[in-house]
């Protein structure tokens, strides 16, 4: 009897302790949300304009989903079209003869969320084109829509390969000269290049490992001036010089301990802006509890100073786009996209 009542004991004192870790933690989550949401009212931007994507049907689609969430990205056309599309994403088809399938949507609209034009296909993604142009990445070339998401022209990837990428040159005007590259292995890329309209080939190059075909700066970095790269080494933003020397632009740790991961983007036109976009959680975990105790850092930099300009801070899973002036912040969460207008 007596061993049975230490054992009860024992357990009842491991359950308050199991419970009270329990609160602790809620106490701890709350106090960490309060100091996160305090922190990014300092300099926080505020949205200038929400913009629902729920309503929008996707033209000739047999999917009952308009718009399916989830691996969802934004992308700036120039600075009053954006582009909104997912990643092969999973619906259901209207007829039962049809069954389920994948398929890419996208759909084209203004600053004022009016609907432009919309498209599906099997296309791998949809992204920025030259000339204002979509480019849809197809299985061994890329098809090339005008703003009417019409096909206008289609460019085959380099070599006759099954894959391949587009990237523009960001110093030429309206992104005119444009390289389509692929991979024959890890350390090597293939890439033609591409001028006027409509597009014709003018060259083909190989590079060493995943370079940027224009910059010839290494995949995740950022060429901000002809003299200075900007790069993150863990969740730092940190400058690099030509000589090779290093400094932090930011003594902000945006990720923390607990893993994530951060990208960039630069604005097309001078003065020049950096937007760094970095994700993250407050605690370790396997991934299942991401989309609640995760967190977002868009933050927007000034190049030539180094200082912050303006901020959004809010939950995980969103994509956000530096507009080409660099004036205007895009970010897309579920289905609705925020536009903050930066100083």
């Amino acid at each position: 009897m007596r061993s049975d009542r230490r054992l009860y004991t024992t357990y009842m004192r491991k359950t308050l302790q199991v419970r009270l870790n329990a609160v602790r933690m809620l106490a701890f989550g709350i106090a960490v949300g309060y100091s996160f949401v305090s922190n990014a009212t300092a300099q926080s931007l505020k949205p200038s304009n929400v913009i629902d994507l729920a309503h929008i049907k996707i033209a000739g689609t047999d999917c009952k989903a308009s718009l399916p969430t989830g691996f969802s990205s934004i992308q700036w056309l120039d600075d009053s079209r954006l582009l909104a599309s997912t990643y092969w994403a999973h619906c259901e088809a209207s007829t039962a003869a049809d069954g389920k399938k994948f398929e890419t949507e996208a759909v084209l609209f203004d600053v004022r969320g009016t609907t432009i034009a919309t498209a599906h296909s099997h296309a791998s993604m949809f992204t920025k084109g030259p000339h204002g142009t979509v480019a849809a990445l197809q299985d061994g070339s890329i098809e090339l829509l005008d703003g009417n998401m019409h096909s206008v022209q289609t460019v085959h990837c380099p070599n006759s390969s099954r894959t391949c990428g587009i990237s523009l040159d960001q110093s030429s005007t309206s992104n005119a000269e444009f390289a389509l590259c692929s991979s024959s292995d890890q350390t090597q890329r293939v890439c033609d290049f591409y001028d006027g309209w409509p597009a014709k080939k003018v060259r083909q190059e190989a590079f060493s490992g995943r370079i940027d075909p224009f910059t010839h700066v290494a995949a995740n970095s950022w060429q901000v001036s002809p003299n200075e790269n900007w790069l993150f080494k863990g969740g730092h933003l940190t400058r690099v010089g030509m000589d090779g020397q290093s400094s932090l632009v930011s003594l902000t740790d945006f990720v923390g301990n607990n893993g994530g991961s951060c990208g960039g983007q630069l604005s097309e036109v001078s003065p020049r802006r950096f937007l760094a976009t970095c994700v993250g959680t407050h605690w370790y975990s396997d991934g299942m509890f991401d989309n609640i105790f995760g967190f977002s850092h868009a933050v927007l930099f000034d190049v030539t100073t180094g200082n912050i300009i303006g901020q959004v801070d809010g939950g995980a899973f969103i994509s956000s786009a530096l507009s080409p002036s660099g004036k205007e912040i895009a970010i897309l969460k579920g289905e609705k996209v925020r536009l903050y207008s930066a100083p």
